[in-house]
C-alpha cells in the first residue's frame, strides 16, 4: 500500500498522488520489499478510504487469495456448507468473512482461543484443532478449503471422509500433497487447486466491502523491514492471527 508518484501519461487511472493498494508483482515477480516498486495497473486498486497504509497492506495477497477460494471456486451461496482449515490466519479469516457473507454456513478450524473471534466474523461453528478431530465432529460437507494440507497431521487426506459425495475439496497449493487429486476421486469427490493472481478489479470490489465495514483486515504485529526475516519465523511458527505486515517507511 502506498502513493503513486509516478504514472505513465496524464490520464492514466492512478494519477500521481492516489493512494493504491495492490500485489505489485507477486506472483510473477518478487521485489516487493522496497520503498519503491513499479506495479502493473491491472494490479493495484485505490487503497479503501477507511484503512490506514499498515492495515490496507494487509490485504491484497490474502484477500485476493480467500476471493479466489471462496467466490471464483467454490461459488459461496446461501446454505453450502463450508469447511475452511486455518481460519484464523491471513487468508482464513478473509475466507470465513467471504463464506459468511455470501450466505454460506461456515465451519472454521483454528485453536480455542481465536473461536469467539471467528465467530464475530461470521463462523458458526469453530472446532479447536488442538482437542477435537475435525472429522469426528462434522460430516456432509459441500466444500473443504484447506490452507494446510498435507504439512499438518494428515489434515488433508481426512478432509476427503468429511465431504458430501460429489463435495469439492480446494487445496491451496503447498507442495505437501502431489497426489490429492487421486486420492479424491477415489474418495467420490472433486478437487481442484487456487493459485492468486494480481486483479486489480476485484481488489477493488473487496476494496468496498472493506470500506462499507462487511469484512476487516486484522493485523497481528507490525514489523519494521530490516525485520522481515522475523515476519517469516512468525508466520510458519502458524500461530499468527490474521496478517503480519512490514511496515517500509514512516511516510
Amino acid at each position: 500500500s502506498g502513493v503513486v508518484v509516478e504514472s505513465p501519461f496524464e490520464t492514466h487511472p492512478f494519477p500521481v498522488g492516489t493512494e493504491v493498494f495492490g500485489m505489485a508483482g507477486f506472483p510473477r515477480t518478487p521485489g516487493s520489499y522496497a520503498e519503491y516498486v513499479v506495479a502493473p495497473t491491472l494490479s493495484i486498486a485505490r487503497k479503501p478510504a477507511s484503512l490506514s497504509h499498515v492495515e490496507a497492506a494487509g490485504v491484497p495477497v490474502a484477500a485476493l487469495t480467500a476471493w479466489g477460494l471462496v467466490v471464483e471456486t467454490a461459488h459461496a451461496h446461501e446454505g453450502q456448507r463450508i469447511l475452511i482449515h486455518a481460519g484464523s490466519g491471513g487468508v482464513g479469516h478473509f475466507a470465513v468473512q467471504f463464506a459468511a457473507y455470501f450466505g454460506a454456513h461456515v465451519t472454521a478450524t483454528a485453536s480455542g482461543t481465536n473461536a469467539p473471534w471467528l465467530r464475530d466474523l461470521g463462523a458458526s461453528v469453530v472446532i479447536d484443532h488442538t482437542s477435537t478431530r475435525f472429522e469426528e465432529v462434522v460430516h456432509d460437507m459441500d466444500v473443504v478449503i484447506d490452507l494446510v494440507g498435507n504439512v499438518t497431521d494428515s489434515i488433508g487426506s481426512r478432509s476427503l471422509s468429511v465431504l458430501r459425495p460429489g463435495g469439492i475439496y480446494i487445496l491451496v497449493p503447498t507442495g505437501s500433497w502431489p497426489e490429492y487429486r487421486d486420492a479424491a476421486a477415489a474418495a467420490g469427490v472433486r478437487a481442484t487447486s487456487y493459485k492468486v493472481i494480481p486483479e486489480g478489479a476485484t481488489l477493488a470490489t473487496i476494496a468496498r466491502l472493506l470500506d462499507s465495514r462487511s469484512i476487516q483486515v486484522y493485523i497481528d504485529h507490525v514489523l519494521d523491514l530490516a525485520e522481515a526475516a522475523r515476519a517469516h519465523t512468525d508466520i510458519e511458527g502458524g500461530h499468527t492471527r490474521g496478517k503480519i505486515v512490514l511496515r517500509v517507511s514512516d511516510d
